[in-house]
């Protein structure tokens, strides 16, 4: 793979995004349920539940995910001047597919002095379990037939990606705790960090 570029644009950096106001002082928020909506929304691209959590409409919570994943995948080509763009396009579309592989399932949760620690039974996407050695079979062949080009290595990581994909093996289920925190205002959160744990454990390797 090519040196310098990122293996994946898989960088979970929601945490100013995915955030809700408690409906009202008095109330506790359901933070499995804020979780799981925030984990669809991510992944599966199933905004609904999320959208009526932070009070918008559906349609405004599918731009906002889908701005910041563009935002992510533009910083994971940040000083590529060799890829094209209908490459880096299908890499994205590669990568959204591997986002709705994500199994996870909210377990539980307990109070904690910040707001909530919540449960998460996640099962590992082993799509990038061979990565760095896949890839670099392909490009081997391609140096070997000749047709390798600098300018078409993502496009061997798309495919590697899709063809992974189509095999993908799960890990065993782990568990993971992350924190929800609830702020002076009542607005609650998952703080960076913890999403980075959920999907580096959704996928390992990928980091």
């Amino acid at each position: 793979m090519r040196k310098g570029m990122r293996r994946t644009a898989i960088l979970a950096v929601l945490a100013a995004s995915v955030s809700f106001l408690c409906p009202g002082c008095s109330e506790k928020p359901d933070a499995e349920a804020y979780v799981n909506a925030a984990l669809d929304a991510i992944y599966h691209r199933e905004c609904g539940e999320y959208a009526e959590l932070i009070r918008v409409s559906e349609s405004q919570a599918e731009e906002e995910i889908e701005k910041t994943f563009q935002e992510n995948m533009s910083a994971a080509f940040s000083g590529d001047t060799v890829t094209s763009d209908e490459d880096k396009e299908a890499y994205t579309d590669a990568v959204r597919e591997v986002y709705k592989a994500a199994r996870y399932e909210v377990t539980g949760s307990k109070e904690t002095e910040e707001g909530f620690a919540v449960t998460v039974c996640a099962e590992p996407c082993m799509v990038f379990d061979h990565l760095e050695d896949g890839v670099t079979e392909k490009i081997t062949r391609a140096l070997e037939d000749g047709t390798y080009s600098e300018d078409k290595t993502v496009s061997y990581v798309t495919q590697y990606l899709n063809e992974a994909l189509k095999e993908n093996e799960y890990g065993p289920e782990t568990e993971i705790e992350i924190n929800v925190t609830i702020d002076g205002d009542g607005v609650c959160q998952i703080p960076e960090e913890d999403l980075l744990k959920i999907e580096n454990t959704l996928f390992p390797g990928a980091a």
